[in-house]
């Protein structure tokens, strides 16, 4: 029997990625000598240095501007025209797109791609009742793709609830923040009346919350079905779902906003079972369609603000497609894709990293990492002493080891994972509506 394992809770919790090995210090300094790095930027789109092998090369690299410089059919054009309006984070015109591919497009492969990245523009978008058709069309998706059991079972109690709603009171929101102890930012919520502290994991593909505070504060599941949802480690937990009535942060109101239930007991986390984080619930990246973040470490505040697109455009280094993503440059200006995870107490690197940055020795280790339901053993690779850049920043890190994280990408490829650590002590603006992902001190 298929194990049902909920895909948009991805991360959920790389949280747990403490993964206690991957504590590398990181040094951010802002570059202030010109020539220390040079980007050529062409229009919206970073440019790349990379030669792709052909149009497949630069679709892993999530590069829709190479990619269609390298299409050799209409069918790969508009693949390439349509993951770039998701670079651009437009939703509707890339759901469009897709859609028309897969009704009219004749290459298998391409197809299949356009049915892959549809359905989680579809689950990222809340558009239930098309996922579910999309799902009954194409059962390719079910089947080691990337839909689950749990997916459905997500979209099913969530279509006949009423429709999530985003108030502001003001153009922007003000309220203090903090860190929880793997580094994760938190901040204050209000529940249905009840005052609680939420950890902000961009890696959690929905909102959840424990099943104690989901009872304190009058949540309950809906239906009795109950599914599984992947963690940061090879274990799976329970989730079911759930509506929130009325989410407050600051001043903002969400109301009848999509959520999970955990278990309690799979979001304490310790060592020799000793708890020492216990997680009220996780703010999860959904919530980043309709909110930019602005998170001020040194002051210990985060200011909220409605998406809105800047028409003056600019180039982006953060987009997403099945997961949130930020591209950094190494020294000689090689794009690197990161997913990013807030939830992740550090940053990690995938074995892609390291077919493109040959020339490090690379160490194997040993280690433990822990995650939502449990923690486990695992061996890594290692390398020391690395520089990675975004924008005018050098991001230094003493060492980078390797990580399962980043397990819902889609066609794309990631070259590592980026966790909170890279913000400490900075200021970091997270604007998806923008393509924004910017560090300030």
């Amino acid at each position: 029997m298929r194990r049902k394992r909920l895909f948009i809770l991805g991360g959920i919790l790389a949280l747990l990625a403490l993964g206690l090995f991957l504590l590398g210090r990181l040094v951010v300094q802002q570059i202030t000598q010109a020539g220390v790095l040079t980007f050529t930027p062409a229009g919206t789109v970073p440019h790349t240095d990379a030669a792709y092998a052909d149009f497949w090369e630069a679709i892993a690299d999530f590069d829709p501007v190479a990619a269609l410089a390298l299409a050799t059919s209409p069918d790969e054009q508009a693949l390439a025209v349509a993951l770039r309006h998701l670079f651009e984070a437009r939703l509707d015109s890339a759901a469009f797109h897709l859609q028309q591919l897969r009704e009219e497009g004749e290459a298998k492969k391409v197809v299949a791609a356009a049915e892959q990245a549809l359905g989680q523009v579809l689950l990222f978008d809340a558009r239930w009742e098309a996922l579910l058709q999309l799902a009954d069309d194409a059962p390719a998706l079910l089947q080691g793709g990337p839909l689950t059991e749990g997916d459905l079972l997500f979209a099913r109690a969530m279509q006949t609830q009423p429709p999530e709603r985003y108030s502001f009171p003001a153009p922007s929101v003000t309220l203090s923040s903090g860190r929880i102890l793997s580094g994760s930012p938190r901040l204050p919520i209000v529940i249905n009346g009840c005052e609680r502290q939420f950890v902000v994991d961009t890696g959690a593909g929905v909102t959840a919350i424990s099943s104690e505070v989901a009872e304190a504060c009058g949540i309950a599941p809906l239906g009795e079905t109950t599914g599984e949802v992947g963690t940061s480690t090879s274990t799976t937990i329970p989730f079911r779902p759930a509506r929130i009535d009325r989410l407050e942060l600051g001043g903002l109101v969400i109301e009848n906003h999509p959520a999970a239930i955990l278990e309690a007991e799979d979001l304490e986390f310790g060592v020799a079972g000793l708890a020492i984080i216990k997680i009220d619930g996780i703010i999860g990246w959904p919530v980043f369609r309709e909110v930019s973040f602005e998170i001020d470490d040194t002051k210990g505040e985060t200011t909220l603000r409605p998406a809105k697109r800047d028409a003056t455009g600019g180039e982006r280094n953060f987009f997403w497609l099945g997961y949130p993503v930020v591209t950094l440059r190494s020294a000689t200006g090689k794009r690197l894709n990161f997913g990013l995870d807030t939830g992740a107490a550090s940053t990690s690197i995938k074995d892609r990293f390291l077919e493109k940055m040959p020339g490090n020795p690379v160490e194997t280790k040993g280690g433990f990492s822990i995650g939502a339901g449990g923690g486990e053993r695992v061996s890594r690779r290692r390398i020391r002493d690395v520089t990675l850049y975004l924008d005018d920043y050098a991001l230094h890190f003493d060492d980078l080891s390797t990580s399962d994280g980043v397990k819902s990408a889609v066609l794309w490829r990631p070259d590592g994972q980026l966790g909170a650590s890279a913000a400490r002590d900075a200021t970091l603006t997270l604007d998806w509506l923008n393509g924004r992902y910017d560090l300030a001190r």
